[in-house]
């Protein structure tokens, strides 16, 4: 393979992407944009839930013995 050429690997084997047909390039570039998508979410996710914890830990700080109440008595925001 030439360099600047870019693999598909399946099952520890490389296919040169650009011998694919034409709908296998558009299906490979699917791929990776797909694949791009899910680390940027993955990374969105992560941040969310850092701030989540910073949120909850922030709040707690915030309540008192006077604001105690039964499960019953309010619906739970979780």
């Amino acid at each position: 393979m030439s360099e600047g050429n870019v693999a598909y690997v399946l099952d520890d084997v490389s296919y040169e992407a650009s011998k694919f047909t034409d709908e296998g390039k558009i299906v490979f570039a699917r791929l990776v944009e797909v694949q791009k998508d899910i680390q940027s979410l993955t990374r969105k996710i992560e941040i969310l839930q850092a701030a989540a914890i910073t949120l909850n830990v922030r709040l707690k700080d915030q309540l008192s013995e006077e604001m105690k109440t039964t499960l019953g008595d309010v619906a739970e925001a979780s």
